[in-house]
C-alpha cells in the first residue's frame, strides 16, 4: 500500500514540475517580448529620461510620478494591466509609443480601449485620436484608484459605447458619449492629469 502511494505521489510529482516548467517557459517568454520592446523605444531622447552616459543624473517631480503611475499600474491595477499585455501581445505589430507612463497601442479603430498600464487608440488620420488618447489615459487614471474593481467600470464602458441598444437611445435622446457617468469621469481626469483636450461627444 505505502509503496502504491509513493508511485502515485512521484508520477504528481514528475507531472507538477513539467507543468510548472512550461508556464515558467511561457511566462518568460511573455516577459522577454515586453522588455525587449520597451529597450526598442530609442526615440525618447535621454536627456527626458534624465540619462547621461548611461547614468542617472536626475529624477525630477515628473520622472517619479511616472514610476509611481508604473507601479500602482503593476501592483494595484495588476488585472486590467494583464489583460492589457495579452491585448498588447496580440498587437504587437503594430505602432507603439509610451504616452504618459502608458504603452500607446495604435490599432485598426475608430474606438479606444483602456486597461490598466495599456490603451489602444486610434491612428492619428483618424478624426479626434488625440482626444479619445487623452479620454483612453482618464480611464487609465480611474484603474489606479479603483484597481481590480476597473474591469466593473470596463464592462459598463464597453456595453453603453457597443451596444446596440444604447447606441440607439444616443441617437434618438441626442445624448452625448459622456453622457455615462464613466466616461464623462474618464474625460475630466484625463484632461485635469494632461491639460490636453479629451472627447465628449
Amino acid at each position: 500500500t505505502y509503496s502504491v502511494v509513493f508511485i502515485k505521489l512521484c508520477i504528481f510529482f514528475t507531472f507538477f514540475c513539467v507543468v510548472a516548467n512550461d508556464i515558467n517557459k511561457s511566462f518568460r517568454n511573455v516577459f522577454q517580448s515586453f522588455v525587449d520592446f520597451v529597450k526598442s523605444l530609442d526615440y525618447i531622447p535621454k536627456k527626458r529620461l534624465g540619462l547621461v552616459d548611461g547614468k542617472i543624473e536626475f529624477l525630477g517631480e515628473y520622472h517619479m510620478k511616472k514610476i509611481l503611475f508604473i507601479f500602482l499600474q503593476c501592483t494595484w491595477g495588476l488585472f486590467p494591466s494583464l489583460v492589457g499585455l495579452f491585448f498588447f501581445l496580440k498587437l504587437k505589430a503594430h505602432p507603439h509609443k509610451i504616452y504618459r507612463g502608458c504603452i500607446d497601442t495604435r490599432w485598426n479603430s475608430r474606438s479606444g480601449l483602456s486597461l490598466g498600464l495599456f490603451i489602444f487608440t486610434p491612428n492619428d488620420e483618424i478624426k479626434d485620436s488625440e482626444k479619445i488618447r487623452v479620454h483612453e489615459y482618464g480611464h487609465s487614471i480611474q484603474s489606479i484608484v479603483l484597481g481590480p474593481l476597473f474591469l466593473i467600470l470596463g464592462i459598463i464602458s464597453l456595453v453603453w459605447g457597443s451596444h446596440p441598444y444604447f447606441d440607439k437611445l444616443r441617437k434618438e435622446r441626442k445624448l452625448r458619449y459622456t453622457s455615462c457617468f464613466v466616461e464623462s469621469w474618464a474625460s475630466k481626469w484625463g484632461e485635469l492629469a494632461t491639460g490636453e483636450e479629451a472627447i465628449w461627444d
